[in-house]
């Protein structure tokens, strides 16, 4: 089994879509973008991003480790805020099912600034 993966996610402005970036222990560096064919909002997007977040890592079969700046999601994820919008309970629900399929995935929240 891999090491966890120190996966950053960022969000590109001015459009819907989003960078990831893969670090191996290693060193070795995977980045990967999405552009979304549809109107989302910012917490959509971070939603977007975890999901792909994981999805990602997981068809690599490697551990997960997901650092986001959306102390909003992350806190959903982590059941410390719950989600009352239908979009972003739809959301989380989507992220508690591919997480369930994940190899060891773990989410924290890192400040806004260290996500570039």
């Amino acid at each position: 089994m891999f090491e966890p993966y120190d996966e950053k996610i960022m969000c590109t402005v001015g459009s819907s879509g989003v960078g990831i970036i893969l670090i191996s222990p290693e060193g070795f560096v995977v980045e990967y973008a999405l552009r979304f064919g549809f109107q989302a909002s910012n917490n959509e997007v971070e939603y977007e991003a975890l999901l792909a977040g994981i999805r990602l890592p997981h068809a690599l079969k490697v551990d997960s480790l997901v650092h986001s700046d959306s102390q909003l999601v992350v806190n959903h994820v982590l059941g410390d805020y719950e989600a009352k919008d239908e979009r972003m309970a739809q959301h989380l629900q989507l992220v508690k099912t591919s997480a369930s399929k994940s190899n060891n995935f773990t989410i924290c929240q890192i400040p806004r600034d260290q996500n570039t």
